[in-house]
């Protein structure tokens, strides 16, 4: 909005400032009404010509600045998706260790096997909820209804 304002502003003062200076200018040159008439139109299809190559080239840079700015934000965005990948693979990775370990340790009489449930239970239950969240693309989209029922 901020690039709105400045290139409105912009346009604005060049503007009046050329219909100002041109008509006091054609008025300096010939007092004739043909004349006039004829110095009018060549200084209005030049402002054209000047203000629309003003404009181009003003939003030409806005349109490259924004362009950068997509540009950073999908490689920000790329990287962000390896890592959550990478996360997903190691807590992944991180249960069933867990889990393997409790299989060890209560085959051992180190933990009840009602213990070893409760944790197991929890852990799948952990396991479950980030499965969830990892899937989806738009983590605004995420139901707790769902997550619950996991």
């Amino acid at each position: 909005m901020k690039s709105a304002i400045r290139i409105t502003l912009i346009y604005i003062a060049v503007a009046s400032l050329w219909i100002l200076l041109s008509d006091r200018a054609v008025s300096l040159v010939t007092d004739d009404v043909g004349s006039l008439t004829f110095y009018s139109s060549v200084k209005g299809l030049f402002y054209v010509t000047v203000t629309g190559l003003m404009l181009f080239l003003m939003i030409r840079k806005e349109i490259s600045v924004r362009n950068d700015v997509i540009r950073e934000l999908n490689r920000t965005l790329e990287v962000k998706g390896e890592l959550i990948h990478e996360l997903h693979h190691r807590i992944g990775n991180n249960i069933q260790v867990i889990l393997g370990v409790l299989g060890l340790e209560t085959r051992e009489g180190d933990f009840s096997a009602e213990a070893k449930d409760r944790i197991v239970h929890r852990l799948l239950a952990m396991r479950s909820v980030y499965d969830i969240v990892y899937d989806y693309e738009d983590m605004r989209e995420i139901s707790l209804r769902k997550v619950l029922a996991a």
